[in-house]
């Protein structure tokens, strides 16, 4: 375990070691961004109350360069795939760019709507107020644009409106919602301790244990937001089976 330790320790250092070579070989581009993402003030307002508008702005370019300077790309060992590299990534930047601008608008606009909504429930609520705002914080950390994977990133505003959707569908629903809620949290729990246990013990936490949390948020969109689909069938039994996969 170490040893895979060391190795992934040293393909994150390198991959990061890259990203910022090529935001230097790359400066002017990316002098401009510095001055101005596109719609950078509209969004940076909605998420204020989550990040100031100079970390978000570091996020953002954080997320740009390691998604348009190496992106699915084999890191470069030689000066000539560094070469070729920066090539792909200059023609790349611009889609990378809007891309992220709009992923912030979405995410901006999603957060708020959720967050007008947290402030008005009513008392009788506080339950799945408090469970909504932990799901919440663990979606939207601080670092959030550069911590969670690009393709992840894409499926954050879905997850933030299946939050709001549980609240608005609460009322009507609280037997099925509780029902729910207990499903997911045995679910949740099980990949937290695991994880937990990990990290205690300095070993890696391996792919497919970091795809899983993200399996726990289709099933929450599943259980609580079924209008808003899934990328592929999600269910408790589905989930248990692939935990028990990954044990053995």
């Amino acid at each position: 375990v170490k040893l895979f330790d060391t190795e992934a320790a040293a393909q994150k250092s390198h991959r990061l070691g890259v990203a910022r070579l090529m935001r230097f070989e790359l400066k002017e581009q990316m002098k401009q961004l510095e001055k101005g993402l596109p719609q950078f003030n509209q969004y940076a307002l909605l998420l204020r109350n989550l990040i100031s508008p100079d970390d978000l702005r570091e996020e953002m370019l954080l997320a740009i360069s390691d998604r348009a300077f190496i992106g699915e790309d084999d890191l470069p060992r030689t000066n000539a795939e560094f070469m070729n590299l920066k090539q792909r990534a200059r023609t790349r930047l611009p889609a990378v760019v809007d891309a992220t601008a709009r992923l912030a608008t979405s995410i901006a606009q999603e957060y708020q709507a959720l967050t007008q909504k947290l402030n008005t429930l009513p008392g009788n609520m506080a339950r799945v107020k408090k469970e909504v705002e932990e799901q919440l914080n663990l979606l939207l950390p601080k670092r959030f644009f550069s911590a969670t994977p690009w393709e992840r990133l894409q499926h954050i505003p879905r997850y933030l409106k299946a939050l709001k959707l549980r609240l608005d569908k609460y009322p009507n629903s609280v037997e099925r919602d509780t029902r729910s809620a207990q499903t997911v949290q045995m679910i949740w729990q099980r990949w937290q301790d695991k994880v937990s246990n990990l990290r205690k013990a300095n070993a890696e936490i391996s792919a497919a244990l970091e795809e899983y949390r993200w399996l726990v948020e289709e099933l929450r969109v599943s259980l609580f937001a079924q209008e808003l689909k899934t990328p592929f069938p999600v269910s408790a039994k589905r989930l248990d089976k692939i935990w028990e996969e990954m044990k053995s």
